[in-house]
C-alpha cells in the first residue's frame, strides 16, 4: 500500500528547481529514480504544524518562515503571521524523523509566546511535540514527539562514497504547492565559489535530503552554503546543537546583558515655536504641511551603552526636533536615572551620541567574530521596543538570513521578515548588530515615507564612535529658543514660476513649463547671493549639493498673499476674532527653497544652476545660517495686555522701509481678542515706534516701558500713517 504522503506527491514529482543549480550535474532526474527516492523517504517525512496565537494583544511574528525568491534572491514579505490566526489554520513546515521520537525541521524563528501548540502529522496520525534542541550551524531545530508515530521510519544514512564533484546525488525537498504537499527531486551539484578572502563554498538548495540514486541517504542540508570538505555527510543528530535547557540558560544570561547594555532614554523638548504660516494654517483648520517637526515634548528611544559614560541613542530626529532638545535622561534597570549631555548626531544614521553625567557598569561588548562569518549561525536576539515611556523586551534565538552591501559599501546582515527594534548577540554575549535608521538625504521625500532600517554591525558602530568627527551632522544639534526656527539662506526673495513666466524668460523646457524653478525678485545686501553675483530677474533652476545622488530642482510655493494686496485699508473693519487668519504682508523667508538647503546641512557646499538672459550659469555656495528672520525674531509675549511683539529683521526692515542698520520699531505679531491691546485698537503687523515717548526697537525696550507705570502710551505706524494708542496696564480701559 502506497503511504499517504507519497500518493499526494507522485503526480508533480518531476518539478525541477533548476534555477538553484549553476554547475555540476544539471541533467533532469530520471522519473523512475525520482519516484523511487520519494517512496523510500516518505515514511521519514512529516508535516510540522504550528498553531499560533496573539500574546498580550501582540500579533504573532516570525523571521524564518519565508522562502527566498528564486528570481531576485531576496526574502519578500513581512514577519506578520496574523493571517494564520484569523484564517484559523496552522503554519506548516516539513520535518524529517531522525529517531523514533525526534524530528529535525527548519528553524521558523517564532517566539514561543506566539505558539499555542506544535503538532507533527504523518498521514492521519498527529502527535504533540516540543522544541528539544537548536542546531548551532544549520538553520534547524529538533522537536521531541510526545509519542512515536506508528508508520514512521527514521532516516538511515548509508555508506555511499560521495565524489568530490557531487555527481550522482539527488536533492529532495517538500513544500506546499497549489494546495498540496509536493516532493521535488532535482540533481544535486551546486556551484563552487571563492570569496575575495579565499574562502571556498558550494551554493546548494536548502532544506533538502541528499541521497544517491540507489536511495542511500547522504545528508540533510538546511543551509544554502556548504564548505568544501566532508561536512556534507552525517546524521543531523551529530550536528553541533544547544538543548532547550541550555538555550534557556543562555537566554537568561542574554537577558541580563541586554538589561545592562540596552537602556531606555527619554528626551525632553521645548514646545515648538509656531511659525506665522503654521499659526494661520492651524487657525484655518489645516495641518502643518512643510516642516518635519511635530509637537512632541517627550520621546523615548533605545540607548546603547557603548562606553561606561557614553550612549548611542537610536532616534532619527529631524533638525527642527533636535533644535528643541533640552534634556536627556538614561534609565538603568536598577537605580536612579542618569542625565546625559548631547554630544553629536550622525549625519547618515538615526543616532545621537550623548555623555552620561556618571558612568554605568558593563557596557556592550562587541562580538569577536566578523558579521560575515555569522550568517546562518545560532544567535540571540532582543526585540527592544519603547512604548508609552516603558521598555518592552523580548528575547529569542534568531539567525542571519543574508548579508548585503548597502549604504556606503558597508556589509549589513539581514533577517527575513524585517529587523525593526532588533538587536543581535552571539551565544557568548558579544554584541553583533543593532537596528538603525538610515537618514534620508532627500529633503523632499523625508516627509512622506518612513526611514529605511538596517541591522548595523556593532563593529562598524564602534569604528564610527572612535572617529566621531568624521560622521557628525553639525547642523542637527540643539539650539536656543530664539534660534530653533532659523533657516539657511542665500539672501534672495523668490517668486514661483508658472507657464507664463517660464515662457517669458525662455525657460519652459528647463523648468517643465514652469512646474519648478524660481524667479529672483530681490537680492539682499551683503548676502551670499550678492557676493556670488545673483541679480533680480535671474531664474534659479537646480541645486547640486555635495555627496548627494542627484540634483534638486528649485521649487517655491506660489504665495496667495503678496504684501501689495494686504488689506491695510480694511484693518479697522476686520473683527478681532479673524486677526489670526491674517497672513504676513511681506514675502516670507520661510519657503521650500530655504528649507531645502537647510536640510542639506550647514557647512555643505552646493552649486546652484541659474539662467540670466537665456545663458545658463553655475554659482557655488556654502549652506550658512541666515540672520534672524521674522519667525525666529526675539519675541515679547505679554498676556496681561494680550499682545505679542517681535523685533524687526532683514526682510521686515525691507518691507517697512528701514534702511541700513535702522531698526526702530517693534512689529505687533499677535493681538488677542477682548484684551486691552485689542480694545486700544491695535492691529496685527502695525509697527510700534515709541513707548511713553521713547523710541523702541528691542524686546528689552518694551519690557522697560511696561514696568514704568500703569499707563502705556504707544506710538504706532500703519504703512505711512501714525497714531497714538493708550493702554492702561493696571486695569480696564
Amino acid at each position: 500500500m502506497i503511504p499517504s504522503l507519497l500518493r499526494r506527491t507522485l503526480a508533480p514529482v518531476l518539478f525541477l528547481a533548476s534555477a538553484l543549480i549553476v554547475s555540476g550535474d544539471t541533467t533532469a532526474s530520471d522519473p523512475d529514480t525520482a519516484a523511487s527516492l520519494v517512496k523510500a523517504l516518505d515514511p521519514s517525512v512529516v508535516q510540522v504544524q504550528y498553531t499560533l496565537r496573539y500574546d498580550d494583544g501582540d500579533a504573532p511574528t516570525g523571521r524564518g518562515w519565508e522562502e527566498r525568491c528564486p528570481n531576485c534572491g531576496r526574502f519578500h514579505g513581512s514577519s506578520r503571521l496574523e493571517p494564520f490566526v484569523s484564517q484559523n489554520r496552522p503554519l506548516e513546515a516539513f520535518g524529517l524523523l531522525v529517531s523514533e521520537n525526534e524530528v529535525v525541521t527548519p528553524h521558523m524563528m517564532i517566539h514561543p509566546r506566539f505558539i499555542e501548540t506544535i503538532r507533527v502529522k504523518q498521514g492521519t496520525e498527529v502527535r504533540e511535540a516540543s522544541v528539544a534542541a537548536y542546531a548551532s550551524e544549520q538553520k534547524a531545530i529538533f522537536l521531541e514527539l510526545a509519542a512515536a508515530l506508528p508508520e514512521s521510519v527514521p532516516l538511515t544514512f548509508g555508506d555511499a562514497t560521495v565524489s568530490p564533484d557531487l555527481k550522482g546525488l539527488h536533492a529532495v525537498s517538500w513544500q506546499r504547492s497549489q494546495g498540496e504537499w509536493t516532493a521535488t527531486v532535482q540533481p544535486f551539484g551546486g556551484s563552487v565559489s571563492y570569496t575575495s578572502s579565499g574562502e571556498g563554498f558550494r551554493s546548494v538548495p536548502a532544506n533538502v535530503v541528499v541521497a544517491t540514486a540507489a536511495g542511500d541517504v547522504v545528508a540533510v542540508i538546511m543551509d544554502e552554503r556548504l564548505p568544501l570538505d566532508d561536512s556534507l555527510t552525517g546524521q543531523p543528530l551529530a550536528w553541533p546543537q544547544l538543548s532547550a535547557a541550555e538555550m534557556e540558560e543562555r537566554l537568561a544570561g542574554h537577558k541580563q546583558r541586554v538589561d545592562e547594555g540596552i537602556l531606555r532614554a527619554s528626551m525632553d523638548f521645548r514646545s515648538p515655536r509656531q511659525t506665522d504660516e503654521e499659526r494661520m494654517r492651524s487657525a484655518m483648520g489645516y495641518s502643518r504641511r512643510h516642516n518635519d517637526e511635530d509637537s512632541d515634548t517627550e520621546r523615548s528611544a533605545a540607548a546603547l551603552l557603548v562606553e561606561p559614560d557614553r550612549v548611542m541613542i537610536l532616534a532619527d530626529l529631524p533638525m527642527a526636533v533636535t533644535a528643541r532638545l533640552e534634556r536627556i535622561r538614561v534609565y538603568p534597570v536598577n537605580g536612579e536615572p542618569v542625565t546625559a549631555q548631547f554630544e553629536a548626531s550622525l549625519s547618515d544614521y538615526g543616532v545621537l551620541v550623548a555623555r552620561l553625567s556618571e558612568p554605568l557598569e558593563k557596557p556592550l561588548r562587541v562580538a569577536s567574530d566578523p558579521v560575515d562569518e555569522l550568517r546562518g549561525r545560532l544567535l540571540l536576539g532582543a526585540d527592544f521596543e519603547v512604548s508609552g515611556g516603558q521598555a518592552n523586551v523580548r528575547h529569542e534565538p534568531v539567525r542571519i538570513a543574508d548579508l548585503r552591501i548597502q549604504h556606503r559599501g558597508r556589509l549589513f546582515p539581514e533577517l527575513s521578515g524585517g529587523s525593526e527594534n532588533t538587536y543581535l548577540f552571539d551565544p557568548d554575549g558579544g554584541w553583533v548588530a543593532a537596528s538603525v535608521a538610515l537618514r534620508d538625504k532627500d529633503p523632499d521625500d523625508r516627509r512622506w515615507r518612513s526611514p529605511d532600517l538596517v541591522l548595523f554591525p556593532a563593529a562598524e558602530l564602534a569604528t564610527i564612535l572612535s572617529d566621531l568627527d568624521g560622521y557628525i551632522d553639525p547642523a542637527n544639534t540643539p539650539r536656543s529658543e530664539d534660534d530653533e526656527n532659523r533657516l539657511a539662506w542665500i539672501g534672495v526673495e523668490l517668486q514661483a514660476l508658472d507657464s507664463g513666466l517660464a515662457r517669458e524668460h525662455g525657460v519652459s523646457g528647463q523648468t517643465d513649463n514652469g512646474n519648478h524653478g524660481a524667479l529672483v525678485t530681490h537680492v539682499f545686501g551683503e548676502s551670499p547671493a550678492e557676493e556670488a553675483g545673483i541679480q533680480p530677474g535671474d531664474i534659479l533652476l537646480r541645486a547640486y549639493p555635495q555627496d548627494r545622488e542627484r540634483p534638486y530642482p528649485v521649487r517655491i510655493e506660489e504665495s496667495r498673499h503678496y504684501y501689495d494686496s494686504f488689506p491695510w485699508d480694511q484693518l479697522d473693519e476686520i473683527p478681532e476674532e479673524y486677526y489670526e487668519y491674517l497672513p504676513v504682508p511681506w514675502t516670507s523667508t520661510v519657503n521650500s527653497f530655504n528649507r531645502m538647503i537647510t536640510r542639506f546641512g550647514y557647512g555643505t557646499n552646493f552649486d546652484l544652476v541659474t539662467v540670466r538672459d537665456g545663458e545658463q550659469l553655475r554659482k557655488s555656495f556654502e549652506v550658512v545660517l541666515s540672520p534672524p528672520h521674522f519667525d525666529a525674531a526675539p519675541e515679547l509675549r505679554d498676556d496681561s495686555i494680550g499682545m505679542r511683539l517681535r523685533e524687526l529683521t532683514f526682510e521686515t526692515r525691507r518691507f517697512y522701509r528701514r534702511t541700513g542698520d535702522e531698526r526702530s520699531g517693534l512689529i505687533i505679531s499677535r493681538v488677542d481678542p477682548g484684551t486691552p491691546a485689542a480694545i486700544a485698537g491695535l492691529k496685527p503687523y502695525e509697527l510700534i515706534t515709541h513707548a511713553n515717548g521713547n523710541p523702541v526697537s528691542t524686546v528689552e525696550d518694551m519690557e522697560e516701558a511696561l514696568e514704568s507705570g500703569d499707563v502705556l502710551r504707544l506710538g504706532t505706524q500703519r504703512m505711512h500713517e501714525g497714531r497714538i494708542a493708550i493702554i492702561r496696564t493696571g486695569g480696564s480701559q
